[in-house]
Parts: C-alpha cells; structure tokens; sequence
C-alpha cells in the first residue's frame, strides 16, 4: 500500500524535503499557493533570499542541517548551479576568540583568521574561508523540474488547514503524513497558528557586476549589516538589513541608498571604482524571512482530523475515544522558521524531515489511510 505525505509549502524547504521523500519511495503531492517558479513573488521568501552558504549560527542542531546542506551543495558545483568564492567577513568589534572558535573551520575550504594588517579602516577583526553560493533564479527552477522528473505532484492551492490538506482535494489523494513549509504561513494555518513565528524584513539591490568574485561582509552596524553575494549567474546582491516583526514589502529608497554607499565602501569595483550611484542596478527587492521565536520547528506529532470538515485538528490525547468516529489520526511534521537560513539548511532540514516521516510509518503503520478517495 503506498505512503502518500502532501507537503504544503513550496519555497526551498518544502520542495526540498518533498524531493528527498521522494527518492525514499514515498507518494508526494505539494500543494501550495506558490509554486517555486514564481520568481517574482512576495508570497514566500525563497526568490529574494541571498542564497549563499555562510554560517551564522553556533547551534549543534542548525549546524549539523548546515552541515549536511553544505556536501549537498557542494556536490552541485559541476551542474552550475553552485559555485565557490572566496569569502571575507569583517566585524566592527572585535570578536577573534569567536572567530577562532567557528564551528566550520575545518568545514569549509582555506578558512582563517584575517591579521590585523589587512583588516579595512574601522574593522577590529575578519575571517576569510570559501564558501558556496547559487542563484535562486536558477536553483528554484531546477529544484521544481528534480521533483517533476521523481513523479511529485505540484498542485497550486491555498490551504487554510492541516485538515483542509489531509482530506484531499481535487487532484490530491487523502493524506497519511502531512509536512507544514509553510513559513510564515504557520501563524494563520488552521490546526497550528503557531503565534511564535514572525518576519524578518530583508530589503537588498540586485546589481550586474560579473567582474566580483568575492563574497564579503560587515557585522556591527546597528541598523542592520553590510554584505556582497557574488552569484553563479553573473549577478550580485549587496544587502541587507533584518527587521524583526516588519511585514512591510515596500521598498525604502534610503535604505537602498544606504545598502549602495557601503557596498561600495567596501567594493569599489562593483562600479569599477565610478561611486556608488554607477552601480548597475537591476532591480529592488523586498522579502520577509520566515522566522520563528525559540528557533526552527522541525518535529512530528500525531494529530485528528475530521473526516470531512476543515475545521482545524486536534491533538491525540487519551480521551480521543470520543472522536474517533469522526475523524481519524494522520502524522503531521513540521519544518518552518529558520528565518534566514533556509537554502543553507535546506538539505539537512530535508534528510530531518524524511527522517520524522519514516518513524511516524515505523511507529504506527496502522495508520496508513486504507482509502485515498
């Protein structure tokens, strides 16, 4: 009898974890209101994330998600789609025993401590290493053909319930285990409204500079930070700032201005050294990164659902007796809020992911819904 998990959400940890089950033998569907060629969508954050692999957590479950996204993408490198740069990474204080300290030191290629010497003016301290970056535009498009050629479903729905997802719908066979992407979504999600999760606003320049092949950075700015990501495809983008709790997708001109003048601070060749204001431009953009307070919630969990109505699920406790009759336990996995790590998770969080689905079947393999109808 086969497996069938529908997996709503379609940024780069819905369709990820959806391929990696896939490839374990189960039946995929993903229904979601975005589908991961909607590069110039503001529903989910994946077309506009800078999508490089650079670590920023000092977390033992994150790391071991980075980890496992880091040999995956690097693995990639000969498609195209992901390419090595170098990296440089400054701090305006100095945080070298942090520095000394990176979890990923002996991950990545060439990392070391940046002497003083050659720090820019203002910078107290650097690390330098070689890291891996990709192109959304790119990525996102080939993730969606990988999970066409494993027989994965995509279907566009928008999906107002764990329930609403588990019952089936037109095109989509009921549901043993459900997996929620959703991102920020969980807030509202019936049978989750989860109200830890919230928006990181991130507003970044995209601009046509193909002659930089250098990832580089600032931390400490107390407006947000100062980076360059150098793409596969020729493009670069310089951000950034992270303001928590903003669901504002409107671009700020002064802000752009203030991204522009301090990129070219620190990469005057982005405009071969002609000011910030010739630099080539391309577009403006504006995105929320799906995060979460207490950190990504990646778990299972056994949950009811009615047999016919969308009202939200409920949790099996002891006393589920009394409605049995009316609804039947489906497994649920949850997978959102990693705020701005999401292509550098994405593949760990996927094997996670496959991983909680496997013990759900092992666990209760009475639960296999006998009817997909």
């Amino acid at each position: 009898m086969s497996k069938h998990v529908v997996v709503i959400g379609a940024g780069v940890l819905g369709c990820t974890s959806a391929l990696c089950l896939s490839k374990e033998g189960y039946e995929v569907t993903i229904v979601a209101r975005d589908l991961p060629t909607d590069l110039d969508s503001q529903g989910f954050a994946s077309p506009w994330a800078g999508a490089n692999w650079h670590s920023f957590w000092n977390d033992l479950r994150t790391n071991a998600w980075e980890e496992a996204t880091y040999l995956k993408l690097k693995s990639l490198i000969p498609t195209g789609l992901v390419m090595k740069i170098p990296s440089k990474r400054y701090f305006l204080e100095d945080v070298s025993d942090d520095i000394e300290a990176e979890w990923y030191r002996d991950l990545v290629e060439d990392f070391r401590v940046i002497p003083k010497e050659e720090l820019p003016e203002g910078v107290k301290s650097g690390c330098a290493s070689t890291i891996l970056s990709l192109a959304p535009a790119t990525y996102l498009p080939w993730l969606e053909d990988q999970l066409r050629l494993a027989g994965v479903k995509l279907i566009r729905r928008r999906v107002e319930s764990i329930s609403e997802a588990a019952n089936g719908m037109p095109g989509v066979a009921k549901a043993d285990v459900v997996v929620n992407c959703t991102g920020l979504g969980a807030k509202s999600l019936g049978g989750v409204l989860d109200q830890d999760v919230e928006p990181i606003r991130g507003q970044v320049c995209l601009v046509r500079a193909p002659h930089v092949k250098t990832d580089m950075g600032i931390k400490g700015y107390t407006d947000g930070s100062c980076y360059i990501i150098p793409r596969p495809d020729g493009n670069v983008v310089l951000g950034g700032c992270q303001e928590v709790g903003s669901w504002d997708l409107s671009v700020h001109v002064d802000r752009a201005e203030t991204i522009l003048k301090r990129a070219y601070a620190l990469c005057p060749e982005l405009s071969h050294g002609q000011g910030w204001e010739n630099i080539p431009v391309l577009r403006h953009n504006v995105g929320l990164r799906p995060s979460r307070k207490g950190g990504a919630r990646v778990e299972r969990e056994i949950v009811h659902v009615p047999h016919r109505s969308p009202a939200a699920p409920w949790k099996m406790t002891e006393s589920s007796s009394l409605t049995e009759k009316a609804s039947r336990p489906i497994g649920l996995v949850h997978a959102y809020g990693i705020g701005p790590a999401g292509y550098q998770s994405s593949w760990g969080i996927a094997q996670n992911v496959t991983t909680l689905v496997h013990d759900h079947f092992t666990e209760f393999p009475a639960l296999i819904c006998s009817s997909k109808l």
